[in-house]
Order: C-alpha cells, then sequence, then structure tokens
C-alpha cells in the first residue's frame, strides 16, 4: 500500500512541545506516525465525525483539532490477512469545573466484534509518545530505517509486523499530554501541576480510557493497560462498568 500524507487539517501545529520546561524536537515522531497511521488515506472522515471548537482556555486560543479520521488497512501476520480500521483522534481533559484543559491524541486499531479484547499502550518517559510502541513493538505495521552504514537520506520502508498484537487484541496507543499531538490548554506551570506527575497522570489517563470505552460503546470488552515504563505495568481483564461520562455532554 503506497504511504500517503496527512489531511492538512492534522498537520502538527508545532515541532516543539515542554513537558516541564523542557522543548523537544519531534520531526522523526510525527513523521513516523503519518507514515504508519494514514498510509493510503485519501478519503474524509465519517460524516458522523465532526471537528472540535476551538480550543480555547484563558490566554490559549489554538486551532481545533480536526474530526477524527478513519481509514481501512490490512497486514498479513501468521499467514492471515488481517482487516482492520485504523482511527486517529482526540479526547478532551477536563477539569473539576468542566473546563478542557488539555486534548489527548489517540490511534486506535479495531478488527470489530462484541467480545474481542482491547488494550490500551502508553510509552514511558517522561517525554515519549507511544509512536515507538505503534511503531516499533507492537503495532501492525513497523518502519525499516535500514542497517547502520545505509544512507541516513534513504526513505523509511512500512512493513507487516510479525510480532503485532492485533492478532488477539484491538490495540490503542494513547499520546499522554506533552508528547505527540497531545497539548495541555493552559500556561506551562499549570500543565506541570495537571499532568507532570505520577499520581495525575494515572488520574486523567484513566479516565481517557473509560472515555473511550464510552465513545467506542466497548464498556463490555475486556481491557488490558500495558505501559512501557521503567518495568511498571497494570493488567485489568475484567470488563468496565460504564455510566455516561461528562465528557460528552
Amino acid at each position: 500500500m503506497p504511504l500517503g500524507t496527512l489531511p492538512p487539517s492534522w498537520q502538527p501545529l508545532g515541532w516543539g512541545f515542554r513537558p516541564r520546561g523542557i522543548t523537544v524536537r519531534k520531526t522523526l515522531q510525527a513523521t513516523l506516525l503519518a507514515a504508519s497511521l494514514l498510509a493510503g488515506f485519501t478519503v474524509p472522515a465519517f460524516a458522523a465525525d465532526k471537528p472540535a471548537a476551538d480550543a480555547s482556555h484563558d490566554d490559549f486560543h489554538l486551532p481545533p483539532f480536526p474530526a477524527d479520521a478513519h481509514v481501512q488497512q490490512t497486514a498479513q501476520i501468521d499467514g492471515r490477512t488481517l482487516r482492520y480500521t485504523v482511527t486517529v483522534g482526540s479526547l478532551p481533559v477536563r477539569d473539576a469545573k468542566g473546563n478542557t484543559v488539555a486534548e489527548v491524541v489517540y490511534t486506535a486499531y479495531n478488527m470489530g466484534g462484541a467480545d474481542r479484547p482491547v488494550t490500551f499502550a502508553l510509552n514511558g518517559g517522561p517525554g515519549a509518545s507511544s509512536v515507538y510502541l505503534n511503531l516499533g513493538a507492537i503495532g501492525p505495521k513497523r518502519v525499516d530505517f535500514g542497517v547502520e552504514g545505509d544512507n541516513p537520506s534513504d526513505p523509511a520502508t512500512l512493513h507487516d509486523n510479525p510480532g503485532s498484537w492485533l492478532p488477539f487484541t484491538d490495540l490503542v496507543f494513547i499520546d499522554p499530554v506533552g508528547t505527540g499531538f497531545s497539548r495541555a490548554l493552559v500556561e506551562d506551570k499549570k500543565a506541570t501541576e495537571l499532568f507532570y506527575s505520577t499520581d495525575n497522570d494515572i488520574k486523567y489517563l484513566s479516565r481517557i480510557v473509560y472515555d473511550w470505552l464510552v465513545r467506542t460503546a466497548a464498556c463490555s470488552r475486556p481491557s488490558t493497560w500495558s505501559a512501557r515504563a521503567t518495568a511498571a505495568s497494570a493488567v485489568r481483564a475484567s470488563p468496565i462498568t460504564c455510566r455516561p461520562s461528562s465528557a460528552w455532554r
């Protein structure tokens, strides 16, 4: 499948992000995301998806993220042809007053089926997006950058990943605030307070998982966390009881 390009509205808003005041260049990560997730993507998002309102909070007035984008892809893994839907979308993070203080971007691979498990994958860090887990470990595609001594200008190539987990579980890759395309909508000091600590990481990312399950009507599906961070991981193998989320009021 030929590589496509991101729609203009999904071009990155800026290459720098600043967790804890540190600016990091993200050209590689954004390029990998574009190459993998929307390979061959030329169709618009489903009509049911509508772009979010302007991302504004106090002095922040950022262009809104586009509507969730969907594309159908296939991969040959373990002698099987896997047909799946890739969705790149975003979810809001709200404070106690209901104000949107951040937006979290995710990439989901879904083969369908009411009883099919779903795994939520996050990278370690700090400052690492899930693109490395996606394209370097368990996603259905891997990026081959060649071997030592190759010309560094040679284009990266995309291959089916024989080690992908997709044959036995759907996958949702989540980028914490300050990584990937996920962004805080408050000033740096407040963002550090809200997002850049272990307890707050658990709090808002757990809510993101919950809200994804509500949005996709997947609450009855077995859910698993896969966290690549300093040998820390958490697993939940039973369905979650979902109630209507304030995020969708």
